[in-house]
C-alpha cells in the first residue's frame, strides 16, 4: 500500500474536482429546471389556470408560443422571440424534454406544459402562436 498521504490527498482532490466538473457540464447541458425543491419549472397549464393568467394580465391579453422539444423549427422560432411576456406551452411532448429545451436555451419566459389547451386552441402544428384575451377564451365552446 506503499502510498503517501499527500499522493492520497492528490488523488482525493483529483476526484472532487471531477465530480465538480460533471456537475457543471450536466447543468450546461440543461439539466431539467427545478423552480424549488419538488416544483416543476413547466407545471401543466389548463383552461382554469390560463383563465386566472388572463385575469392578472395588465393588458387582458397573452401570446401563447406553443413548442415541442424535438422540433428543430420550434427551437429556431423560440430564439427569435422578443416578448419577454410570452408564454411558453410545450406541447406534443414530455415535460421533462420540454423544460431541458427551456433551461438549455436559458429562456426568461414563463413556461407551462399542455393540459388541455392545444386541443382548446386547435393547435395541429408546431411552433403555433396564439394571442388570447377573456372575451376570445369564453367564445372558445369547452
Amino acid at each position: 500500500m506503499g502510498m503517501t498521504l499527500n499522493a492520497i490527498n492528490c488523488r482525493l482532490l483529483s476526484a472532487v474536482i471531477v465530480l465538480i466538473g460533471s456537475c457543471f457540464a450536466k447543468m450546461e447541458a440543461g439539466a431539467s429546471p427545478q423552480v424549488a425543491s419538488g416544483t416543476s419549472a413547466c407545471p401543466p397549464m389548463d383552461r382554469t389556470k390560463l383563465m386566472r393568467l388572463l385575469e392578472d394580465a395588465p393588458e387582458k391579453r397573452l401570446n401563447l408560443v406553443f413548442f415541442s422539444g424535438w422540433c428543430s423549427d420550434c427551437s429556431a422560432h423560440l430564439k427569435k422571440i422578443n416578448d419577454s411576456s410570452a408564454i411558453l406551452v410545450g406541447i406534443f411532448d414530455n415535460q421533462a424534454r420540454i423544460e431541458k429545451v427551456v433551461a438549455r436555451m436559458r429562456l426568461a419566459n414563463r413556461c407551462y406544459t399542455d393540459s388541455g389547451l392545444g386541443k382548446l386552441l386547435e393547435v395541429k402544428t408546431v411552433p403555433a402562436e396564439r394571442f388570447v384575451t377573456l372575451d376570445s377564451l369564453r367564445k372558445v365552446p369547452r
